[in-house]
């Protein structure tokens, strides 16, 4: 019984530490693209906005259907790949709450948001 909590235990540990690295890589992106202007721009375009929805749809339909059959690498890389995509389409939350030019107070609304 104890060996089986255990495992448990060291399961969950594992999923809940991957979701806070994809909860990472999507705010570090998010923050990088709302404070470089050219990336933002690009973005916030309307080939970009459709380009990163389709890419992220692309990812979560792949996941679903192709993710049992994917090494676990693999699944890795797509995991990490849509939250990429998302901290993109996330960074227009940093623009929106910008109160000034400043990235520090750009930083703390945004971050308030994505959690």
């Amino acid at each position: 019984m104890d060996y089986a909590y255990d495992r448990q235990n060291s399961l969950m540990t594992k999923v809940y530490a991957y979701m806070a690295s994809g909860m990472g890589v999507s705010a570090v992106t998010a923050i990088a693209v709302a404070n470089t202007p050219s990336l933002l721009a690009l973005v916030l375009s309307p080939f970009g906005s459709i380009i990163s929805i389709l890419a992220g749809l692309f990812l979560v339909f792949g996941m679903s259907f192709f993710g049992k059959n994917l090494s676990e690498t693999g699944v890795r890389i797509m995991y990490f790949t849509y939250t990429f995509v998302s901290g993109l389409m996330l960074s227009s939350i940093f623009v929106i709450t910008r109160w000034d030019r400043s990235p520090v107070c750009s930083l703390l609304p945004g971050c308030c948001l994505l959690l």
